[in-house]
Order: C-alpha cells, then structure tokens, then sequence
C-alpha cells in the first residue's frame, strides 16, 4: 500500500473515530496527574500549538473515576484516548471540582491515557544566517527556528515538533497529532541552541512535521531560537536589470533537506544585504532568488526613438489601434574583476504579434537578452521592435 494510500486510510479512520465510535470522549476539563510523555506541535500563523500528554493512572477492574481539577484548563476542548484496548472511556461530567472521566478497565494494573489539547499562544517563524565568500560561488545557509510562547503554562522535557502548513480542519490537526505522537525536544528562555543534528522530517499528509531531536523545557512567555546544522549550496550568479533595478540573482537545487520560507540576513564579502525574504526550496527543487546589493555592474536605460507607423481601424473606419515601434539603448559596463552573466528584462505589451530585434527572446510579455561581459567591459546593447498598441 502506498504511503498516501495507508494515510488516507488512517485518516478516515480517525476521523470516524473522533465522531462516532465511543472509545473516544470529548470534554471540558482540567487535568492534574503528572504526564509520562508530552508532546507539543507548533503551527505557524494561527496562534495554537496542539499539546499531547501521555498519563498513567493506576485503574481497577470495572468502571473507573479520574477528576480532572485544574482550572487553567477547565474551559478547553480536549480529546481522551486510551491506549490500551482493555480499557474504554464511557462518558466525560462536569462537577463543582471539575471533570470527571469515566473508565472501564478490563483488569487491574496502571494504563495509559492520551490526552491531547490546543494551548493559544505558540508560533514559529524560520531565520537564515547567509554567508558567501567573495570569488565562490557557494552559499553557507545557516537556519535557525524561533519558536515564541506567550502563554503562562510551562513544559519540561517534552517532545517539540513545528508543522509547516496550517490544516484547514480541527478534525485534521488531531488525526495528524495521533499519527506522531513521539517528538524530539528543544530550549529554554531566551537561550539560543546548536544542535548536531538536523530535525526529523516526516510528511503527513501534503504538510511537514519537523522534530527537534533534543529535549526541551518550555517556560512560560519565553521566546528562543534554535540554531541547526548549516548547508552549503554551490550557485550560479546573474545580475538582472529590470524595471530599472540593478538584482544579483542566485539560483541553486536543494539537495539538502526541506528548507521552509523565512528571513535571510546575508553577508556576502563585506557587503551585507538588506534583510530578504527567503521563499523556501523543497528537496530536489531549483531555487532562485534576487538579491538587492551592489553588483558592480553599470546600466544605463534610455528610450532613443519612439513612433506611431501606422492606425488600426475598426469597421465604422475609427482609430482603436497603432502598429507602433520602439527602440531602446543600454549602456553596460563591468566594473568587477571576473566575467559577468548578465540579462536584461524590458516589459513589452503587444496586442498582435511582436517583433523584435536579434537576440532578444519574447515571454510572459517580456522581451529578455542574457550575455557575458568581461572584466571591464563596455557595450551598448540596442532592443527595438515592433508592436500593437491599444489607443489610449
């Protein structure tokens, strides 16, 4: 059976679980035995992480009484899920201390509960550290995880996981929480770590659940950044002119791990950039981004002729368009020490067919011309063509 097969399986067969079978109870409780295990799974931009805690309470032979008295929970929606199937959860009440879980247990002995919640006040966000040499063309990215918890709870040694992807259903984000319940750890407040290994990645469904593979303490309001291995990626550099800016463009295939979108700071010589945006690169994919910092190229654009050769009628013998033609002059000069690639991006809109001069391409309304330049080099490059134009 193939992976996304046996999930969607599994996740039916949760979700079934979660509305009709009654081994599953919901409630509203607060719960105050000491948990075995505890897992939190940070989503990013909504506000929420999903808390899983494995208990153990000792139970008898028939039904059985857990209560439930912790008021900062009392008014969460939380799952309950025994673990051992000689155990079943009959019904959930509300009392005057707090809430009651009715079990019955085949026999006697200590059993495990899952118990899982949402916790409001966790987000994540990824950063990058980018470093180039200047003359190499590599890229040393350096990532790190911030995680941000603004609520008053605490965990200690718990398993920290952060989805990328926000699920659409709560149903969805619980059947993804049972098909992961061990998770790695992570950091305290206002403490930065460096670990020796990447997180786990694992998908579920189409989103993916990184793991920190060390144990974490959570305190409460804490903010903390978790630095990870670097990669390096060799690139291929273009400076780009279009629309008047001046880009050095990167691209790179990712063969690393799955990298998710965020902030890059890059230093590269003794040039640091502005801070960019990162798009983020799965695994295998080809990634390309601009980067606004001095190239050491200079590009001068100007419009040298400009006219209207001929009217477009419509049948009632009325002007509606203009066969018009443009040409267009760009002064290039390399100012660096090594041979450039270059390409120059002009936007032409054509209402027919357009023709341009040699060596220009035409796409997605945009006429392109990549070249080399040596080191010190000048050259005039000219665009001219020809093109409909709508009347104004």
């Amino acid at each position: 059976m193939s992976q996304n097969l046996r999930w969607r399986v599994v996740f039916s067969f949760l979700l079934f679980s979660l509305l009709f079978l009654p081994v599953v109870a919901w409630g509203l409780v607060s719960q105050a035995l000491v948990p075995d295990k505890t897992t939190v799974t940070v989503y990013q931009g909504i506000n929420r992480a999903w808390v899983g805690e494995v208990v153990s309470p000792f139970l008898f032979a028939g039904e059985n009484q857990i209560l439930f008295p912790r008021e900062d929970l009392a008014q969460k929606r939380f799952l309950v899920l025994p673990l051992s199937p000689a155990v079943e959860v009959e019904r959930l009440e509300r009392t005057s201390g707090g809430q009651k879980i009715y079990l019955n247990a085949a026999e006697d002995g200590q059993s495990q509960l899952f118990v899982g919640f949402f916790e409001e006040g966790f987000d994540w966000a990824e950063r990058y550290l980018g470093f180039i040499q200047e003359g190499k063309e590599e890229l040393l990215l350096i990532p790190s995880v911030l995680v941000v918890n603004q609520n008053s709870r605490s965990w200690e040694k718990v398993s920290l996981s952060w989805l990328l992807g926000s699920p659409l259903l709560e149903e969805e984000v619980l059947a993804m929480e049972l098909l992961s319940k061990s998770r790695a750890e992570g950091a305290k407040f206002s403490d930065s770590y460096a670990v020796s290994a990447p997180p786990v990645m694992e998908r579920v469904s189409e989103y993916q659940l990184f793991t920190f593979p060390q144990e974490v303490d959570i305190l409460p309001r804490s903010l903390w950044q978790v630095f990870l291995p670097a990669f390096s990626f060799p690139f291929e550099e273009v400076v780009r002119f279009k629309m008047g800016e001046v880009e050095r463009v990167l691209t790179f295939t990712n063969q690393e791990e799955p990298l998710p979108s965020g902030e890059l700071q890059l230093f590269w010589g003794k040039e640091i950039a502005e801070s960019e945006f990162f798009p983020g690169a799965r695994l295998g994919e080809e990634l390309e981004f601009a980067l606004k910092i001095p190239t050491g190229v200079f590009i001068e654009r100007r419009v040298v002729d400009y006219r209207r050769q001929e009217a477009r009628f419509n049948q009632d013998r009325e002007v509606v368009a203009f066969l018009s033609s443009r040409e267009i002059e760009f002064e290039l000069q390399n100012q660096r020490e090594e041979e450039i690639t270059l390409q120059l991006v002009e936007e032409v809109y054509s209402l027919g067919e357009l023709t341009l001069s040699e060596g220009w391409q035409w796409k997605n309304n945009q006429a392109w011309r990549e070249l080399t330049l040596s080191p010190g080099e000048e050259k005039t490059v000219v665009l001219s063509y020809q093109f409909e134009e709508a009347l104004p």
